[in-house]
């Protein structure tokens, strides 16, 4: 797996956060952190995404 660009970083830095406002709200911010972890990290496998999750 390639090691991730500061771009990378601040989208999924940003992605957590947007994810952890809307679990304060209403809930289900994995919603929007699952499908950013799978654009951000394409080299990993859905298994480690789903444990990062």
């Amino acid at each position: 797996m390639n090691d991730p660009t500061l771009t990378t970083l601040a989208f999924l830095g940003a992605a957590s956060f947007v994810a952890g406002w809307i679990d304060a709200v209403v809930g289900g911010g994995g919603l929007v952190q699952l499908p950013a972890l799978l654009v951000g990290l394409p080299g990993a496998t859905p298994a480690q995404l789903l444990a990062t999750n």
